[in-house]
């Protein structure tokens, strides 16, 4: 019979750990690999020639936040164009489901305006939606801790009463019942800061009988980096879940030192049989909400709380009192500080600028055009926040237990080059990877650039279907130029797809042909089996 498509003369890839290249043919037929070798006498109905280029397992991002842009953005193109094929959501605490309580209130605000339409209240309704409007790449779900807290508990800074906390752990068991992969914390954000360890304990324990996964954006990973490390490590052990470190990182200058105390705590909890792994963008910046640098108890309650507080002289005070404990002093510290996206219009010359620059333009210090900024945007103003070193980038994404994630939103660059200016990862973290540390700084070979883009991700999460190129494995597949390939977004114009990717299959279909998107939609919502 013939191949519905085989892409032939390319160099496989093939996203195992011990990867080392070898020519073959790949055919395709329906939605799997039916054959790997010699297929220079088949027939297809389209034969992609891939002489010279490098043929992978499609990039699974194991850590994304399009959660909601999936839904107005069902084509992905950020992410399609760099190669990859499957999304990880539900990160760092915050999940699209449950949807009740203060957390559906707030998303229904912040979404007010915008093309998504929050209708669901649960997982099913979730996957139900993203399988009525269709998408370019698959997705993953897993559920959040933030979610669940808001939904049961709202964002009060308390423990969880004995009945809300097994409300909480009701809602986890649901959702792994459901499909979701795992449970994710947010651990620095609200409400899950207000969540003491043993109310994670709790709700991760279902996950190791699940076979699920627990991601944690841990409570600092900078002045506090060793207790929040500890922590999550003393999660596993008490559950047995399989742990994940979202984005692991050391942040700020001041703490840049703590890379040795890291590197031998977790290699030697590893050693000690700790089955732990993290994920890492290759970029020295991070990105969040510019509230990010005000303390935890400044967002207790409501946005409208945060912002009185801000608005109250006295409470001021004290609020810029802790955000200078916290190391935001200087010119210097506030220049590490960039504006990526205003909610108020009149501030929008402000995005792309670091914070030294508008306060100097507002005629402010930089704390208080801060403050500013938020009361302004209703606390929506987006950062990004120049923390990290470039040798410790290098080191992480080295390390054997540390997989890619580009911790960002899938984005199309017409749409979203209206509004801000986001963190280039949205569009450049595969070919970033692929072009600047494996091609340019040998930090990687390119085999395991592909285990820590696709196969490991796979196995991490038990997508045995997917992340390799195998018979019988799904047809998700990118074909690159490892000569080419680079990430072009950066800070100051961030909305450029990468290159060098020159074709991209989802489920066997051709998504991305001669480097141009066709718009398929044949992505699907995975699930845990």
């Amino acid at each position: 019979m013939p191949f519905d498509i085989i892409i032939r003369g390319g160099t496989v890839i093939d996203g195992t750990e011990s990867a080392k290249g070898f020519r073959a043919d790949v055919g395709i037929r329906g939605d799997s690999i039916h054959e790997i070798g010699d297929l220079s006498r088949a027939e297809a109905a389209r034969v992609i020639d891939a002489t010279g280029k490098a043929v992978a397992p499609g990039f699974i991002d194991m850590h994304t936040h399009s959660d909601f842009s999936s839904l107005d953005t069902p084509t992905a193109d950020s992410k399609v164009l760099c190669g990859v094929t499957t999304e990880v959501l539900g990160q760092c605490g915050g999940s699209p489901f449950p949807m009740r309580g203060e957390v559906l209130t707030r998303k229904l605000t912040a979404y007010e305006q915008g093309d998504v339409q929050i209708a669901w209240r649960d997982i099913d309704g979730y996957i139900a939606e993203c399988e009525r409007i269709g998408s370019s790449v698959n997705r993953a779900p897993m559920v959040g801790h933030n979610t669940i807290r808001g939904a049961v508990v709202g964002y009060a800074a308390r423990p969880a009463t004995r009945e809300e906390l097994r409300e909480m752990v009701r809602e986890v068991e649901f959702a792994l019942k459901r499909g979701a992969f795992g449970l994710t914390t947010g651990l620095v954000y609200p409400p899950g800061c207000y969540a003491a360890t043993e109310e994670v304990v709790e709700l991760a324990r279902p996950l190791a009988a699940a076979g699920a996964i627990y991601a944690s954006h841990i409570r600092s990973e900078g002045d506090r980096l060793e207790a929040s490390i500890d922590e999550v490590l003393e999660i596993h052990k008490k559950t047995g879940a399989k742990v994940h470190i979202s984005h692991l990182k050391v942040a700020k200058r001041r703490n840049w030192k703590k890379i040795d105390w890291l590197r031998d705590r977790l290699f030697r909890a590893v050693e000690d049989g700790a089955d732990v792994t993290a994920d890492r963008y290759p970029y020295i910046a991070s990105a969040t909400g510019l509230d990010a640098v005000l303390p935890e108890w400044t967002y207790e309650g409501t946005v409208m709380n945060m912002l009185d507080r801000l608005r109250d002289d006295a409470t001021r005070a004290k609020v810029r009192a802790e955000v200078e404990a916290m190391g935001y002093v200087a010119e210097e510290d506030w220049n590490a500080v960039m504006v990526s996206e205003c909610e108020e219009r009149a501030n929008r010359r402000y995005q792309g600028r670091r914070m030294d620059d508008v306060a100097r333009e507002m005629g402010l210090d930089p704390f208080d055009a801060l403050c500013e900024l938020l009361i302004a945007d209703g606390g929506r103003t987006s950062a990004v926040y120049f923390h990290m070193k470039e040798e410790i980038l290098e080191e992480i994404l080295g390390w054997p237990f540390v997989m890619i994630g580009s911790d960002s939103s899938a984005r199309n660059a017409e749409k979203a080059r209206l509004r801000g200016k986001p963190h280039p990862r949205s569009y450049g973290t595969s070919a970033r990877v692929l072009g600047r540390y494996v091609r340019e700084r040998g930090a990687l070979t390119l085999g395991q650039a592909v285990w820590k883009l696709a196969g490991f991700p796979a196995k991490r999460l038990g997508l045995g279907d997917r992340g390799v190129l195998a018979v019988g494995r799904k047809a998700d597949i990118v074909v690159f130029d490892p000569a080419a390939i680079i990430d072009r977004a950066t800070f100051e114009d961030p909305h450029q797809y990468a290159a060098g990717i020159e074709t991209v299959l989802v489920n066997g279909a051709l998504t991305v042909d001669g480097a141009r998107h066709l718009g398929t939609l044949s992505g699907r919502v995975l699930r845990r089996s």
